[in-house]
């Protein structure tokens, strides 16, 4: 009779398989359900009360009872089939996932700690016995997040000030758990350390000196500042940056925010001061101020001392050469009453130079004390990357040195040492200046460019054909007092605008304030 049942059984299990096999109704999954070997447990159903069929698709992990209980034999996987006939007789089929665990006894947390600075982690390791670890599977809660929130890897993060407990359970085993109390405190600033206890600043700059302080502990809570000046009509603060407004002194005092009471205090000095890059500085013949003017030494001492522009004078030589010098009588330099272009460049070297700024300290010097030549020149504004300023000189007095044939042999010589490189060429002369605007523009050299030189002009009304140089780019080097209107209105108008000669540094910084392009001087006006 047994046997028979056993029959009946397989081939009512065989039916249901083939049922299974060709319906198309999909079964819903549940949540995973978790045993420990050895564990007896119902099957969790909740969609349907009444007869149903089941089967275990892995009787080595998971069988069932003779009452239909689930029994849990070895750690691994399964899945239950429950299913049931509506009144239809349509087959409703559902599956559960069973995960099956050994046992974990003696959990414990092998890494605590009481407390955990603001804004920090923690990452707890977890010591505990099992025979297999398949299928074991860690929860962790925290009982405060907003305080320390714990992921699913035991990584505890401090989010506020307060006290929280850390547990940690194994999904499926009640008694399987562990649990820690956290407290998350603050770190207070002990130390602060500026950069400079001692500041000078230019006037109407400005200097973030939030930034050149450093906090200790580095994992401070709060690493805010609060800066404050003794004196804002000369030092403004505003969010840690100050702001130079008048000459003077004053101290700043940097503050940490935290109510630890460190704090540095900085003695601030405004001053009003030139600096290199306000405008462009040019070396009037060279750096004529230190060394014999025009001289090789001069242009050399000008590179080395950062100008961005060096002026320099050429003429024309009896042999075509092209030839430095501010006057076309070598007299004021020389001492000898003779005309550059009545000389040929040899015998122009025989003339040695024995004037000039510190001339005894470069008497014996041959670049102090030798006329160069506008290649020589060329190339040591190339190697110092220098602007040369060309003043062409050679046409007092000959006007058919103005002509464009020369003009173009100058702009070969020119081109073949700077290249692309900057150039500005300047003239009082206004055929040399528009015979030299249509070479350029005839070769496209935008590289070079071109500027009158003028003298004290009260109005632009005084300058011929003033339009021309506007609409074509022109600028203007003008003596240095000319009237302010007159550069204000070649500045309105779009014009490139520069003063020579100009060694006060008063003035200078008047000029700036003006707006002037370039500034030519015969010595160093910056702070080094």
């Amino acid at each position: 009779m047994k046997k028979l049942n056993y029959i009946t059984l397989f081939l009512v299990s065989l039916f249901i398989s083939i049922i299974f096999f060709y319906t198309e109704i999909e079964a819903k999954q549940t949540t995973v359900c978790y045993l420990i070997k050895g564990e007896i447990k119902d099957v969790p159903i909740d969609f349907y009360n009444g007869n149903y069929f089941y089967k275990s698709t892995n009787v080595k992990v998971l069988k069932f009872t003779d009452t239909g209980k689930m029994k849990a034999l070895k750690s691994g996987n399964a899945t239950v089939i429950l299913t049931h006939f509506d009144a239809n007789n349509k087959p409703i089929r559902k599956k559960i996932k069973v995960k099956v665990q050994d046992k974990v006894q003696g959990l414990k947390l092998k890494n605590k700690i009481k407390t955990l600075n603001l804004g920090e982690e923690h990452d707890y390791e977890l010591g505990y016995k099992v025979k297999s670890k398949k299928n074991i599977v860690f929860k962790w809660s925290s009982s405060n997040p907003a305080v320390a929130a714990v992921d699913q890897n035991g990584k505890v993060t401090a989010i506020s000030v307060g006290t929280a407990k850390i547990k940690c359970g194994v999904e499926g085993q009640k008694k399987a758990s562990v649990s820690t109390k956290i407290k998350v405190v603050t770190v207070p600033v002990k130390e602060l350390k500026v950069e400079k206890n001692e500041l000078t600043m230019k006037l109407d700059s400005c200097y973030n000196i939030n930034e050149k302080v450093s906090v200790y502990p580095e994992n401070a809570t709060n690493k805010l500042l609060e800066t404050s000046s003794q004196n804002e009509n000369v030092v403004k603060v505003e969010y840690g940056v100050l702001y130079a407004v008048e000459k003077g002194q004053t101290t700043v005092t940097i503050e940490a925010a935290d109510g630890s009471g460190c704090k540095q205090v900085v003695n601030v000095i405004v001053d009003d001061w030139i600096e290199r890059d306000d405008v462009h500085f040019v070396a009037h013949r060279g750096l004529s101020g230190e060394a014999p003017e025009n001289s090789l030494r001069a242009f050399e001492l000008a590179g080395k001392n950062g100008f961005y522009e060096t002026e320099c004078d050429i003429w024309i030589s009896k042999d075509g050469q092209f030839v430095i010098s501010h006057d076309g009588n070598l007299y004021r330099m020389c001492g000898v009453n003779k005309e550059i272009r009545d000389l040929t460049y040899d015998e122009i070297c025989k003339l040695p130079i024995k004037c000039g700024c510190n001339y005894l300290n470069y008497k014996d010097d041959k670049m102090a004390t030798t006329i160069p030549t506008l290649k020589q020149y060329l190339e040591i504004c190339k190697f110092y990357n220098m602007v040369p300023m060309i003043e062409i000189k050679f046409s007092a007095g000959n006007a058919e040195m103005a002509d464009s044939n020369v003009l173009y042999r100058l702009y070969t010589e020119i081109n073949a040492v700077m290249g692309d490189a900057s150039v500005s060429v300047i003239s009082f002369n206004q055929d040399i200046i528009k015979n030299m605007n249509e070479i350029i523009k005839k070769k496209q050299a935008s590289n070079i460019k071109l500027y009158l030189l003028g003298g004290n002009y009260t109005d632009v009304s005084d300058i011929p054909d003033y339009r021309y140089y506007i609409q074509n780019n022109i600028g203007f080097s003008l003596e240095q007092h000319t009237s302010e209107n007159v550069i204000h209105q070649m500045i309105e108008d779009g014009a490139k605008v520069g003063l020579w000669t100009v060694d006060s540094p008063d003035n200078v910084k008047k000029y700036i304030g003006w707006k002037v392009d370039f500034i030519v001087s015969d010595c160093v006006l910056w702070k080094q």
